[in-house]
């Protein structure tokens, strides 16, 4: 080795460096090759078992056969249903407690295999979570179809009774009461469809300082400008109700309660205390035409703007 040159011995490690580096890519490829085989295994074996004449396997089949002709695997029953159907709900019912026993590392009641084949075909582990995404979905398209959240009891009780449950579930985290109902998972949810937790003031939302429906409840303002060449919602109330005019867009009836909104924040800002409103806010919603002063305080003061 001594008696090499520089340039010998590095072409000596250059191919030493080489002869290793093939020899990890044969080993990576050896394993994985390894890895697909035990997944075939796998998948053989599971197909295998629940091919077997065994209880789960009939039960799991008559769950294909219920939800092949009702469209859903909840397996619903009533006083009325038949006993092969009631025999499939509580089987239904078990396999829910078996697998909250397995996601407790309580692994001899239900074997993943068994838990994938029932994923596979949209089984509910929680119906009160499945009940709840269902609301969610119907409270979203309620919100895109009418532009708010207060959702009136002749248009569902249940879902007029979801959002007063989650407004007062709010009300009650904020003063330190515990709600496991409402975690941080659908409050994240429910603000992604900027629902409105206070209906008395639609634009204070989540923290402190900001204002996640403000901008579009201003442009919306801007829009009705544009419309009826002012902001004087209220006195459109009576028109739409009257059914002389109806708003060109159901959005517009939420105005009203952003109007008072700002008004409310308005007299917080002049005090100098928190608020969502900011001198830009202020000066925009002022060229804007709104009044600071309410109806009934004229005379005792000017406006604010005209």
């Amino acid at each position: 080795m001594s008696s090499m040159t520089v340039d010998q011995i590095a072409e000596l490690a250059k191919k030493e460096l080489d002869a290793a580096e093939a020899g990890v890519e044969h080993a990576r490829r050896q394993l994985k090759e390894a890895e697909e085989r035990h997944a075939r295994a796998k998948d053989q074996f599971v197909e295998a078992d629940l091919q077997r004449n065994c209880s789960w396997n009939i039960m799991y089949q008559h769950l294909l056969d219920y939800k092949q002709a009702h469209g859903d695997v909840l397996v619903l029953t009533s006083k009325d249903s038949s006993p092969d159907v009631k025999k499939l709900s509580k089987w239904v019912q078990n396999q829910r407690v078996h697998y909250k026993y397995y996601m407790n590392g309580d692994t001899k009641h239900i074997k993943k295999h068994r838990i994938d084949a029932l994923n596979k075909i949209g089984f509910v582990w929680s119906t009160l979570e499945h009940a709840w995404d269902i609301n969610f979905a119907d409270l979203k398209s309620f919100h895109e179809e009418h532009g708010h959240f207060d959702v009136p009891k002749k248009h569902g009780a249940r879902l007029n009774c979801f959002v007063t449950n989650i407004r007062k579930a709010m009300r009650r985290k904020k003063e330190g009461l515990h709600q496991k109902d409402l975690t941080e998972e659908r409050i994240n949810r429910l603000n992604s469809i900027n629902f409105t937790w206070d209906p008395k003031n639609p634009i204070k939302q989540r923290s402190a300082g900001e204002s996640p429906q403000y901008d579009e409840l201003y442009n919306l303002l801007v829009d009705f400008k544009q419309h009826y060449g002012h902001v004087h919602v209220a006195k459109m109330i009576p028109i739409w109700r009257n059914g002389d005019e109806g708003p060109p867009k159901p959005e517009y009836k939420r105005l009203t309660s952003f109007i008072g909104s700002v008004r409310n924040e308005h007299e917080l800002f002049l005090e100098g205390k928190p608020c969502l409103l900011d001198a830009e806010k202020v000066r925009r919603l002022t060229e804007l035409g709104v009044k600071w002063k309410r109806p009934g305080e004229l005379g005792r003061g000017t406006w604010c703007s005209r």
